[in-house]
């Protein structure tokens, strides 16, 4: 009888030991892959630590308003040295204090102007949609650092979200020092404030609240109050005045046609 009743515990621990090892190696795999993928990178949890703050935009409308022929931004006109359509169509305006890059605008795929609807939408269901997208960009910028402890108990599903997002934070350099959402009349986005050791360098990712049109803005300056200073400029009168994104050829003839009117626009030699 004896011997019958350790048979039995044995032949239910088996299974119940074989469960609890498989579970402790996910565990302890999700807590490598952390290190590896999150953490490992450069500089990695200095980036993904940053906990993203609201930017107040002014309302200023005395700024000088550039066309560059797809938007109107608030630029300083005075100060412009220098204005130049290269490569791809971006847009690059010098001055002595600052230099503005704007890259081509593109089409997000899927855009709410519902807060609440980001913060409920299922990562798979935005990635599906569009994986540069404002949605992805907000959730990946809320994340925060989690203990190895919390991530050895974390559910398999929960855990690849998390990674997915934490690993999109971690190896962007351009949130070292500090992350903004912000919300202007026209435009909302994110502004990234650049590496520890480029103070005056802003990263911006611009997205229009009525339509799916978005763009990537790089404010350089050796003076971080300066390009503060544009950052606000710039975003408080930014608006895009297209509703579509045209072809490539029809989008470098809509901005050389009004970049050209410009007194110091320099032909690309």
């Amino acid at each position: 009888m004896i011997r019958g009743k350790k048979a039995l515990v044995i032949l239910v621990s088996i299974p119940l030991l074989g469960f609890l090892l498989w579970h402790i190696g996910l565990g302890i795999f999700r807590c490598y892959a952390y290190k590896k993928v999150v953490l490992s990178s450069p500089n990695g949890l200095a980036n993904l630590s940053g906990k993203p703050s609201t930017l107040e935009i002014p309302q200023d409308n005395n700024i000088p308003i550039l066309s560059l022929g797809y938007a109107l931004a608030g630029v300083p006109s005075e100060s412009i040295n220098a204005i130049k359509v290269i490569g791809d169509s971006s847009i690059i305006v010098a001055t002595e204090e600052f230099k503005l890059s704007f890259v081509p605008p593109w089409a997000s795929t899927w855009s709410t102007t519902d807060s609440n609807s980001i913060q409920s939408s299922s990562l798979p269901s935005i990635l599906a949609k569009d994986p540069f997208s404002y949605e992805f960009g907000v959730k990946a910028a809320n994340t925060m650092p989690k203990s190895y402890l919390k991530i050895f108990f974390m559910h398999p599903k929960e855990f690849l979200e998390y990674l997915i997002l934490a690993g999109a934070k971690a190896m962007n350099v351009m949130n070292q020092n500090g992350i903004s959402n912000f919300e202007a009349e026209n435009i909302r986005g994110i502004v990234r404030f650049g590496q520890r050791k480029s103070l005056g360098v802003f990263a911006i990712e611009v997205f229009s609240k009525e339509t799916n049109i978005c763009q990537n803005i790089t404010i350089i300056s050796k003076d971080p109050v300066k390009s503060k200073e544009v950052l606000l400029s710039l975003l408080s009168s930014y608006k895009f005045l297209i509703s579509e994104i045209p072809d490539e050829n029809s989008l470098r003839e809509l901005i050389l046609t009004e970049i050209k009117k410009h007194e110091k626009f320099q032909e690309r030699q």
